[in-house]
């Protein structure tokens, strides 16, 4: 571990006041970009991005938990944001297996540890971070109280002949090249009209502006590699016994709602949240989509970790 790794800005965003990065080294000597932000001693949200996705883009909802008491720990996944690149073309999106990313969230927990972050521990997870939270929770569970995930990728938008081919289609094909219909493109450089994200314009503009002005996070299209592997992962998910929320846009046209709805199954620490509208990142979306999202995680959290220090004052006033 050592410190000197930068939390970049725009003008539109910056980071909450407070947190540091820290460079962590993996098992398997990968350089990872981490980040820290203390919080008011509920407990430690432990944070983590899609594909794609990069610390910064997390600001507004690293700000939201703090502003609930957490603490919030958070990293640059392998192969994106300003982790090491496992490619010469820094854009394409590629990893061998998601064991890899595995060691990423080991190299981080081992951080926190190491800080002291406080307990209890929330994982909560966005997309392809949801899938590695998922395998996470099957390891090494007995480290979080509950869980929270957005739109986790459990399973694929689309028909099954779809998936079914593009599965197959993944293990036949070079595995650095670009799936098909993928490029160096971001969503920033593709723009907002016709995007899958959001419907939000002002935080689709403000992921957009993070990532012209610091090239260095932008990460465009998988590889052949990365969607075999993450078939792979998909197909080897199990359900576990963590107090979990799941929330899904109505919209999402990017993972599939019913893959959620069946892995949660029905028991009673299990919450499945839509939220009409939405398209594939809530933590991205409007106000009004937003409102819900936070309500239900808001009272998720009151029931699996409660603000004691809250409650302590109330009960003293």
């Amino acid at each position: 571990m050592s410190d000197g790794a930068p939390l970049l800005s725009t003008d539109s965003s910056r980071p909450p006041p407070g947190g540091a990065a820290v460079l962590l080294t993996t098992d398997d000597d990968v350089r990872l970009r981490a980040a820290y932000w203390p919080g008011e001693g509920r407990g430690t949200v432990v944070l983590f991005q899609g594909r794609t996705e990069f610390i910064e883009k997390y600001y507004e909802t690293v700000g939201r938990f703090l502003g609930l008491g957490f603490a919030v720990g958070t990293l640059d996944w392998r192969g994106q944001g300003l982790s090491a690149r496992l490619l010469d073309d820094r854009r394409k999106g590629y990893v061998p297996n998601f064991s890899a990313y595995q060691r990423d969230a080991d190299a981080l927990i081992e951080y926190l540890e190491s800080i002291h972050a406080p307990k209890p521990w929330v994982l909560v997870g966005h997309s392809m971070g949801g899938a590695i939270s998922a395998r996470l929770l099957m390891r090494r569970g007995e480290l979080f109280t509950a869980s929270i995930l957005s739109a986790p990728m459990l399973g694929l938008f689309g028909s099954r002949v779809f998936n079914g081919l593009a599965s197959v289609l993944s293990r036949l094909r070079r595995s650095s090249s670009y799936a098909t219909g993928c490029d160096r493109r971001t969503a920033a450089d593709i723009g907002f009209t016709g995007n899958f994200l959001t419907t939000d314009m002002r935080r689709f503009e403000t992921y957009a502006s993070m990532v012209k002005r610091h090239d260095q996070l932008a990460l465009g299209g998988p590889s052949w590699g990365w969607l075999r592997a993450a078939y792979r992962e998909m197909r080897a998910i199990r359900p576990t016994k963590t107090p979990m929320l799941i929330a899904i846009g109505e919209e999402d046209r990017v993972v599939s709602a019913d893959s959620c709805r069946a892995y949660l199954g029905d028991a009673e620490n299990r919450v499945f949240l839509p939220l009409s509208d939405a398209r594939h990142e809530p933590f991205l979306e409007v106000d009004s989509i937003q409102a819900p999202l936070w309500d239900g995680i808001g009272d998720f959290l009151a029931a699996h970790a409660p603000d004691h220090q809250a409650s302590e004052s109330k009960a003293s006033a």
